[in-house]
């Protein structure tokens, strides 16, 4: 059966007159997937998608793809054919809200489950793309030991007396990477304390992840490979779609658009001039970024009407855990208790003609609705980030510290606000200090320093001249859980938790010793 012929046919069904029936044949030809979708035919869509004629991922006049389209009319056969096919679940509208969002502000059960477990295999897939390439970048770049030091405060007294801070310890040894912390976690309003260490490691089949916990002497160990979508089965299914149809839907970003980095100033009226900072030794130039907004809007169509001002906000205190990068869904206890939350039934079909829906609409700014309607507010918060940037540090920020970083953010939500920071187009020179906003009542001060131990001893840690023959290596010990530590299974509590953006610089980075020598860290 020819293909356009199929379409057509799809899109031409029922009693209509001859210019509707053209009209509707004339979308089938510019949009034939969408088209499809809207018909709700899956099995002419999957014989489409076969075909692999079309793009997936195209867009229509009021920016979808036919996957955001498929979720937002609740077609959940159209959206499984587009899944089986490839379709990006990761994919953003032109309002920015993802697949899994525009599913859960729909409220169909099954399509938020067919999303959960696409959009977390092709998560998976991503990493499992990067980190591998991330550790094969860093086996050329000279090794090194570094210390990052976090202070987070906060100008809100309950927020600040819970706010954290902590001495990351970074190793870099070919293609391998060491991270010590001693944050484990969050309980009862304040932070527990331990010694954590992540492992990061190229391997045969990709890369290997190991977090070990040096006061229970254990290690949780994950295996960084593609996935099957269809191999996968989600968690806590039921439990895990109820809690999100709950809960609100928060897309929380930092806008840049309007960035500028000025330079500090320093001295009295009449004798200013540009500000200066010795940071852990280092000379550096001092900073401002102004136009730095937080952008958290939260959508609540899909509650009852008794949580919906519930959720109209979030709280200092859940901006303090993270909540909001995508979706805050309610714990397990909330929703398996005696009394929990009862979402509304999706709607039941569309609010827009298909041949209004097709036109571009008259203001591209306005959220075009095709369910039920959309309620949504919006908080912007206008912050300024303060940094401080050396010529003198022999440390590359694209090259060396930028992949370790991009590691860390896998499961840790103040990496992936540092990295969304840092990746900034900011004046020349290294970071040695910044300080950055985390959410709306939070920020952290991130210092460098310590770099190959030459401000303190550290253990494992020697220079060695560059024009000496011997060389003492790290020893394997640094890189290695111990044995006598407790293994658990590659697909354990780690491989869920990771379920949560170059220039190249000439020559080769070095340190100046106290007899103006050079050397670098083994």
């Amino acid at each position: 059966l020819d293909i356009s012929f199929d379409v057509k046919m799809s899109a031409g069904g029922g009693s209509q007159s001859p210019d509707e029936l053209e009209a509707e044949q004339k979308i089938a030809s510019q949009w034939p997937l969408h088209c499809l979708v809207w018909r709700n035919d899956p099995v002419a869509l999957n014989r489409l998608l076969l075909a692999k004629q079309h793009d997936v991922e195209s867009l229509d006049p009021r920016g979808r793809t036919p996957l955001h389209l498929a979720v937002n009319l609740g077609r959940a056969e159209c959206v499984k054919a587009l899944l089986d096919q490839g379709a990006n679940a990761l994919a953003l509208n032109r309002h920015q809200w993802s697949v899994l969002h525009e599913a859960v502000c729909r409220g169909n059960p099954e399509v938020i489950g067919l999303v959960l477990k696409q959009r977390d295999a092709q998560q998976a897939n991503v990493r499992a793309r990067n980190i591998p390439a991330m550790l094969e970048h860093l086996e050329h770049t000279p090794d090194f030991y570094l210390e990052m030091k976090w202070e987070i405060s906060s100008w809100v007294p309950f927020v600040s007396r819970m706010c954290p801070s902590d001495t990351y310890k970074i190793w870099k040894k070919g293609t391998s990477v060491r991270v010590d912390t001693t944050l484990v976690g969050f309980d009862h309003y304040s932070w527990k304390r331990g010694q954590l260490t992540f492992l990061f490691k190229a391997s045969d089949t990709g890369a290997e992840i190991r977090e070990i916990n040096h006061d229970k002497k254990t290690v949780l160990k994950d295996n960084i490979q593609v996935v099957n979508p269809s191999n996968q089965t989600l968690i806590d299914h039921v439990i895990t779609v109820y809690s999100r149809l709950c809960s609100p839907a928060i897309s929380t970003v930092i806008n840049t658009d309007s960035i500028a980095f000025q330079r500090q100033k320093s001295g009295i009226w009449g004798f200013r001039s540009d500000k200066m900072e010795m940071v852990n030794g280092y000379e550096a130039k001092v900073y401002s970024a102004t136009g730095l907004d937080i952008v958290t809007r939260t959508r609540v169509e899909h509650l009852p009407e008794a949580q919906k001002q519930k959720h109209k906000s979030t709280s200092p205190l859940q901006d303090l855990l993270g909540a909001g990068a995508e979706q805050n869904p309610l714990p397990f206890a909330a929703v398996a208790g005696p009394d929990p939350p009862t979402p509304q039934p999706p709607p039941s079909s569309a609010q827009l003609p298909m041949e209004e829906y097709f036109q571009p609409p008259e203001d591209p700014q306005q959220y075009d609705a095709i369910s039920r309607p959309v309620e949504v507010t919006m908080r912007t918060q206008k912050l300024k980030a303060n940094v401080a940037l050396t010529d003198k540090l022999p440390l590359s920020l694209q090259e060396q510290v930028l992949p370790i970083i991009e590691l860390m953010s896998i499961n840790n939500a103040h990496f992936a606000k540092l990295k969304d920071f840092i990746t900034l187009q900011m004046p020349s020179g290294f970071p040695i200090k910044f300080e950055i906003p985390l959410f709306h009542v939070m920020y952290a001060k991130v210092t460098f320093g310590n770099l190959n131990g030459h401000d303190q001893p550290v253990p494992h840690i020697s220079l060695t001249m560059e024009t000496s023959d011997a060389s003492e290596a790290t020893p394997p010990s640094t890189l290695t859980p111990s044995p006598t530590y407790t293994r658990d299974d590659e697909d354990g509590p780690l491989k869920r938790r990771c379920n949560s953006s170059s220039e190249h610089q000439e020559g080769q980075p070095s340190n100046t010793t106290d007899d103006g020598t050079h050397s670098q860290a083994t």
